[in-house]
């Protein structure tokens, strides 16, 4: 039997953690198997008779079965595979309901579909039994990045359609001008401004597509500005594309999120390599020397940014700042206590107080208080002892 939850059908809690899948494969698969489940239902509605009528009949079933299944708290792979079927059967009905037949469609048209879809998702986020889902926080803010660039296009963004199983979908067009990577770009930067302030929040779950839809935005319109600024020259582009992967790691360190930052440091080592083959041509020796240059800068940049000069440890190793107690490796270990006698783990009698002997088979044997430790609470105080939540001891008679 499936592994069944209560769902929470109130607000995103303060941090944003709702219930969802466990990065694991199986639970990727599922989402993957979420993905192939439209692709054959809607298929076979585009079989069944023409028009767009059966697939937005099939649309609709896949939308009350992802939610339905949502809402019976079903978790594992099969909560992922239908998350999957929510997510795009709802781009799926909305499309063919604003669109229907009309190819290519208009601009209105995509505008209405994007701002539909961005508010769709994102309340879809916030509220209901898939609330705290990153997959449909990041489709709204992917789709908010198209409904800006549609907006500040004067052209049709649209140029034909194309047949797949489930019916004509629009290919693009050529009206992809400066303007448009412009604001790509300013968007990505505003989603990884929006990830720090909420990391540093402490919601670190809304974050997570922030950044992730951010980096591909901003990447992508950096580098998409560069290749208009630059009509198409690689040097040019190359430069856009290290400029656009030094911001994107930087807001990685920042947010410390360790894959926005490798992302970002690949995204700058791929520019540099574009302007290494088009500085060097053909030139074998130009293509070592500006190699070696490369390195050189890369090597003084990690130098001069925080955290690029490491600290000699013991032997001569490097070591981070180890704080006893913190962490889960070696180096994080608390030091071990020297040789000698176990410390008493109570505190010392005050010097003024008189020391009374407990009982015992001699005289100033070791009490109750140098048992050994246990992992059980204490046992309450009655009262009668010191308020030290130790056993109450029986005090011997007076010496003659």
């Amino acid at each position: 039997m499936w592994d069944t939850h209560t769902p929470n059908w109130g607000p995103a809690p303060a941090g944003w953690r709702g219930p969802r899948p466990r990065p694991a494969l199986p639970y990727a698969f599922g989402a993957w198997a979420g993905a192939f489940i439209v692709l054959a239902v809607l298929g076979a509605a585009n079989e069944i008779a023409d028009g767009i009528g059966p697939i937005i009949g099939g649309s609709i079933v896949l939308v009350l079965a992802g939610l339905l299944v949502t809402a019976m708290g079903v978790r594992g792979p099969v909560e992922s595979a239908a998350g999957t079927v929510l997510a795009v059967a709802v781009a799926v009905l909305t499309v063919l309901a604003i669109v229907g037949d009309e190819h290519p469609p208009s601009t209105s048209d995509i505008k209405i579909v994007l701002a539909i879809l961005t508010v769709g998702y994102v309340v879809l986020s916030l509220i209901g039994p898939v609330r705290g889902r990153g997959l449909f926080l990041g489709l709204g803010l992917l789709t908010l990045v198209g409904l800006v660039a549609v907006l500040v296009s004067d052209d049709n963004v649209l140029g034909g359609t194309t047949r797949t199983p489930f019916g004509r979908i629009p290919t693009a067009g050529s009206a992809v001008d400066t303007t448009v990577t412009i604001a790509i770009a300013i968007v990505g930067v505003a989603y990884l401004i929006a990830c720090i302030a909420l990391d540093r929040s402490g919601h670190s779950g809304a974050g997570t597509p922030f950044v992730l839809v951010g980096l591909f935005a901003a990447i992508g319109g950096a580098v998409a500005l560069g290749a208009d600024l630059g009509d198409g020259d690689a040097f040019v582009t190359g430069l856009a594309t290290v400029l656009a992967g030094v911001a994107v790691g930087i807001v990685g360190g920042i947010a410390d999120r360790r894959a926005s930052t490798w992302i970002g440091a690949l995204t700058a080592a791929i520019g540099l390599l574009v302007i290494v083959g088009d500085l060097a041509g053909d030139n074998q020796w130009a293509t070592v020397g500006l190699s070696a240059g490369a390195a050189v800068l890369l090597l003084g940049a990690a130098t001069l940014l925080p955290g690029g000069r490491p600290r000699p440890g013991p032997r001569g190793t490097v070591a981070a700042p180890v704080v006893p107690g913190v962490g889960s490796g070696p180096e994080a270990a608390t030091p071990p206590a020297p040789p000698g006698p176990p410390a008493s783990v109570d505190a010392p009698a005050p010097t003024d107080a008189p020391t009374v002997p407990s009982l015992g088979p001699t005289p100033g044997a070791p009490g109750p208080a140098d048992a050994p430790l246990s992992w059980e609470s204490p046992a309450p105080s009655t009262g009668a002892g010191p308020d030290d939540d130790r056993p109450t001891e029986v005090q011997p008679p007076p010496a003659p």
